[in-house]
């Protein structure tokens, strides 16, 4: 599926991402100062909210109070929490990220740890992955840019093949990795290039 997205966009709320995922407070209000020139405040929010699925809440709360402070005290109101819907969601969005590997993946989840999976696909890809304010493309360059800057190989791997999966070309993900200079180190952004590009040699 392909997903309408901007790269300027896609690369600012990336570089957001990576810093939140440096635990580096300055970095932080750098990005959130910088960002806050020419992207929605709600696209922002929206990259914070869904980085506590792989950095936490400690690093997302002190995020948001920064974001607060600079955007003026922007504020969304909460979505109503439906487990079922939820569900729906997380498993229409893991069919758009994974496609034909989706049972596999599952299938090894529910092998490690049945709750882990089954809140995979509730909380994770349901009641956050489908949010508004941003689509999943764009949910997908957030999940790679925390992952290249922490470096957990296979999971950046999946989600590479899920941002190409809902209409990325490899160009612009590789643009969005390099464009995480000066914050993600230069050594994980070149192992994701790596990754990238043995993606798309296959």
């Amino acid at each position: 599926m392909n997903f309408k997205h901007k790269l300027a966009e896609v690369k600012g709320i990336s570089r957001l991402a990576s810093a939140i995922a440096s635990d580096d407070l300055r970095k932080v209000r750098h990005e959130i100062g910088a960002q806050l020139e020419s992207i929605e405040a709600e696209k922002l929010y929206e990259t914070i909210l869904q980085s506590y699925l792989f950095c936490g809440f400690p690093a997302v709360i002190e995020t948001l109070r920064i974001f607060s402070e600079l955007s003026g005290g922007f504020y969304k109101d909460a979505e109503e929490y439906d487990k079922a819907g939820f569900e729906l969601r997380g498993i229409r969005n893991c069919g758009r990220i994974y496609g034909r590997n989706l049972d596999k993946l599952l299938a090894n989840m529910n092998a490690v740890s049945p709750d882990l999976k089954q809140w995979m696909i509730i909380e994770g890809y349901g009641k956050v992955m489908g949010r508004s304010g941003l689509n999943l493309l764009e949910r997908e360059f957030v999940n790679v840019a925390i992952l290249c800057t922490r470096y957990y190989e296979n999971q950046l791997y999946a989600h590479i093949k899920g941002c190409l999966n809902n209409g990325a070309t490899p160009g612009e993900v590789e643009e969005a990795f390099k464009g995480l200079a000066g914050i993600a180190t230069a050594r994980n952004i070149e192992k994701s290039v790596d990754v990238l590009n043995k993606i798309s040699s296959k």
